[in-house]
């Protein structure tokens, strides 16, 4: 057990790359992310509250 424990994750999921916004604080790649996420998921979308800020 502990944070590399990825036994009851599927392998599918788990030999996938990290992404590289997940290694980046810089707020300026917030844009890049939301588009690799789009591409991820065709067919939904979100938009968050026109009071939300990243």
């Amino acid at each position: 057990t502990g944070p590399t424990d990825l036994r009851h994750f599927d392998p599918e999921f788990t030999h996938l790359p990290v992404s590289t916004s997940l290694c980046n604080t810089d707020n300026l790649h917030v844009t890049s992310s939301v588009r690799e996420a789009a591409g991820a998921f065709p067919g939904f979308s979100y938009g968050p509250p026109a009071d939300h800020a990243f």
